[in-house]
């Protein structure tokens, strides 16, 4: 499994340095639409027959991901982690706003 996040992290560090580097769009927007191109050109290799062993490759390694394990022992505790730092910093920005509206 750690193989697997390792992958992609080496391919979205990849996808942000080439935004950075190259096409100057912010991180975010930038791997997203370079996931999107990288994505769409490996259908049309596989359209055209050329990366047909690739096509195998991930197929093989989506199956051997247990979904269930991966969201609910990693990704939920992250993203219930990062919801309750960005409820956080909400209600911060409400104390500092309603702390300048009444002095």
């Amino acid at each position: 499994m750690l193989n697997i996040a390792a992958i992609c992290l080496v391919i979205t560090a990849l996808l942000a340095y080439l935004n950075h580097r190259f096409v100057g769009f912010p991180t975010t927007i930038g791997v997203m639409a370079a996931a999107l191109a990288l994505s769409l050109s490996l259908v049309g290799l596989d359209a055209v027959g050329i990366a047909h062993d690739l096509r195998q490759y991930e197929e093989s390694l989506l199956r051997s991901i247990d979904f269930s394990d991966v969201l609910m022992q990693g990704m939920l505790s992250l993203l219930l982690f990062a919801a309750s730092r960005w409820r956080w910093r909400c209600r911060c920005r409400l104390a500092r706003r309603a702390i300048r509206l009444w002095p």
